[in-house]
């Protein structure tokens, strides 16, 4: 027999020895401690560790047939599939399908980059819709504006619902040549309408979407209408077009229910951060910003040091751009006037100077230590006399 000897086939098969018995019993994503943003991620990356992504009966002879039986038995209960970056065969579609249509069970159901077409995931949605999906993956798929009303259809019928991740989607139209195309508010509208009336959804990821601006503002304007989103990744949507963003400024604006948007390498440009700064100002909802991968100018980062003495609700800020001492001195001023600020992903190492950049770090752990109490450490410095003898009481009144 062949030994294993490459440590990362090693390790990931370990890893998985580990976690397939937990999927089995039905352990959900949150009990296995990891967290909104990596649920997939963590599992799919191990799965493709240990099986090369390709045709999943040459990688593993005869092994799909009794997987699909399983499914098909409802064995075992809550089960979890995480099949991302399996690129299915005809006849492995057709058993799936056919298994599946037959289960009540599965609970989690990851079919990202599986090479589907628009009609494999007109089929996957009937036959999954027996079953109380939490979570659906349906991104890096081709589509088209059709899928997104059967979406919105499956989103009705799945009240329970709360995690669906769409995105990077080659929009087709149905016709010989599959011509990608933008979609539009006519064609969206299925969707949103679905969006606003659900009540279980809490984690909606809409990467890269190509859609129109009349479109995106239909989307936003469901999303202020919903109350059950908490989580929104939008990340590579924006482009830097001017429209787009002041949509996403507006809702930003509108307080609305969420606590966490991505919007990751969208091209935001100069001017963008002073924008979202003034939208999140008054924000009381919004728990973690991630605006990293962008190109925010130096006047944006004086915006932000001036939003953060003002916003009390926001934890964690990444944004990215043009930064000097300068602008290190005022983000190191704003923080110390700051009582919510627990990650602060907006130092340059290399620009700022050390004594600015231990301010906003001294400033962070005493926000993360008086959580919830509404007390910035500048605060703290003016009333508190420190205990030379406690080392950590004396740094953080010591700039």
């Amino acid at each position: 027999m062949t030994k294993l000897k490459h440590p990362r086939i090693l390790t990931s098969l370990a890893i998985l020895s580990t976690l397939m018995p937990m999927l089995a019993k039905g352990y959900r994503y949150d009990e296995m401690g990891l967290g909104c943003w990596a649920e997939p991620q963590f599992l799919n990356w191990h799965m493709c560790q240990a099986f090369p992504r390709g045709d999943f009966e040459e990688v593993n002879p005869g092994k799909w047939a009794p997987l699909c039986e399983n499914i098909r038995t409802n064995l075992p209960a809550e089960i979890s599939l995480p099949l991302y970056g399996y690129h299915f065969t005809t006849n492995q579609l057709n058993t799936f399908v056919a298994a599946l249509k037959e289960n009540h069970t599965i609970q989690y159901l990851d079919m990202q980059w599986t090479g589907l077409m628009p009609d494999d995931v007109s089929r996957v949605l009937d036959a999954a819709k027996n079953n109380d999906l939490r979570l659906l993956d349906l991104s890096d798929n081709a589509m088209t504006a059709k899928n997104l009303e059967e979406i919105g259809t499956f989103l009705t019928e799945h009240q329970g619902m709360n995690t669906l991740v769409l995105g990077h989607h080659y929009w087709q139209k149905l016709n010989p040549e599959q011509v990608p195309q933008i979609v539009s508010r006519k064609e969206i509208k299925p969707f949103t309408d679905a969006l606003r009336k659900h009540k279980g959804l809490k984690t909606l990821v809409l990467r890269g979407w190509n859609i129109t601006t009349d479109a995106m503002k239909e989307l936003f304007d469901a999303l202020k209408e919903n109350k059950s989103v908490e989580c929104l990744d939008m990340q590579e949507t924006f482009k830097n077009d001017s429209k787009r963003v002041d949509l996403l400024v507006d809702y930003l604006a509108s307080n609305p229910h969420l606590k966490e948007i991505m919007i990751w390498n969208s091209g935001l440009g100069p001017g963008t951060g002073a924008k979202i700064a003034k939208a999140v100002e008054k924000n009381t909802n919004l728990r973690e910003l991630w605006t990293g991968g962008n190109n925010f100018s130096k006047n944006d980062f004086y915006a932000i040091a001036k939003m953060l003495p003002k916003n009390k609700t926001l934890k964690v800020l990444y944004c990215d751009g043009e930064r000097d001492e300068a602008v290190g001195t005022a983000l190191a001023n704003a923080m110390l006037n700051n009582s919510s600020i627990t990650k602060p992903g907006f130092i340059d190492y290399q620009k700022m100077k050390e004594e600015d950049i231990k301010t906003i770090t001294q400033a962070a752990r005493f926000n993360s230590k008086h959580e919830g109490q509404d007390i910035t450490l500048k605060q703290w410095r003016e009333t508190h006399t420190p205990d030379p003898r406690n080392i950590q009481d004396w740094e953080r009144w010591v700039r």
